[in-house]
């Protein structure tokens, strides 16, 4: 398997810069535990290690999916792979997706990629310093505009191609619901968001998207009866199956998709009733976020280990720093002149 027959290296400038920028021998000393979803597009994040000799140990979120391919590919090239976190919380350095190495092994320094692994990570209390790249504007780039094309490329793919007026509810408003709102909108369906915060309705109002409040039940329940789909992005494990509404869910006609990091339809859902079996649904088809989104948030997540060479990290839990994250994101608008205005009102 040869990485770049899957994506070409224009699609990924910062990545293909980061090879030569890891090529100094003072990070070969440094060993890297790296726990992201195996797919095509990790196999891009991992060259900067691959191509200069780090030791790097290897697994991945398995309720996020994985390709077999690449771990394949890592065994053949003698990259240390095992679904148990234990066995390889070896790394000087985490590198994590959804906090599945915490209280794993004993690193020197974290960086985590999402949103849930952050905060359990900064609940942790852990004596280390541990970044989070979620906390930056880059990662919009990702969440709000690629993870809601990469959700209407994947439900096209595997469920219906004509979207126009289909009602979608959206149970979950921060950034990865916006997007998908956004995206959705823009093929011509009707969106409704379901949130706790009111403060995060000004947003959809001003896009024309219809919002209600959690407490407003009996409207709530309504909607179950008559939408299309329900797409939890909250953020919260088992959200529907511990909500009032779990039986109107269970027993309704939507079509039911996850796109959080967890498992938010929870036990009492079974998997072949949600779209992917749980996954969230961009993971499916011809493939999740399009590479050019992921290649700033993966550059910096891999950023983390110059940083700890260079004695830049202090100890606590901290977003990634401003500087270098407007840097990425001009660096990125330079490259591929996409208007992203849209994102800063997130």
């Amino acid at each position: 398997m040869n990485p770049y027959d899957f994506f070409k290296k224009e699609e990924a400038p910062l990545l293909t810069r980061q090879i030569d920028e890891f090529s100094s021998g003072d990070l070969k000393g440094i060993s890297v535990t790296h726990n992201t979803p195996l797919l095509p597009s990790a196999l891009i994040k991992l060259m900067p290690f691959i191509k200069n000799s780090i030791t790097l140990y290897a697994s991945t979120p398995e309720h996020l999916g994985y390709d077999n391919r690449v771990i394949d590919y890592l065994r053949k090239n003698k990259i240390e792979f095992d679904f148990s976190k234990d066995k390889i919380a070896k790394g000087d350095i985490f590198l994590d997706c959804s906090a599945n190495l915490l209280h794993k092994g004993n690193p020197k320094a974290v960086c985590e990629l999402t949103r849930t692994g952050s905060i359990k990570y900064r609940e942790s209390n852990l004596n280390i310093p541990i970044i989070s790249v979620d906390d930056s504007k880059i990662k919009l780039l990702e969440d709000y505009l690629g993870t809601g094309e990469g959700f209407v490329r994947a439900f096209k793919e595997t469920v219906n191609t004509d979207l126009v007026g289909k009602h979608f509810i959206i149970w979950g408003y921060g950034k990865v619901g916006k997007g998908i709102a956004k995206s959705l909108t823009e093929e011509g369906c009707k969106c409704t968001v379901i949130d706790t915060n009111k403060d995060v309705f000004k947003f959809a109002i001003k896009r024309n998207i219809h919002v209600v409040h959690i407490d407003e039940q009996s409207e709530i329940r309504n909607l179950i009866k008559s939408g299309y789909c329900l797409i939890t992005c909250t953020g919260i494990s088992g959200v529907v199956s511990d909500s009032v509404f779990f039986e109107d869910i269970l027993n309704s006609s939507l079509i039911l998709a996850n796109m959080g990091a967890e498992d938010e339809y929870g036990p009492r859902i079974s998997s072949n009733k949600v779209l992917n079996n749980k996954i969230a649904l961009n993971f499916s088809g011809s493939g999740p976020t399009k590479l050019k989104y992921l290649d700033p948030i993966f550059y910096a997540h891999n950023h983390c280990l110059k940083l700890f060479s260079e004695g830049k990290l202090k100890k606590g839990f901290s977003p990634l720093s401003k500087d270098l994250d407007d840097e990425i994101l001009n660096e990125w608008k330079n490259y591929w002149k996409e208007d992203i205005s849209d994102i800063f009102d997130c």
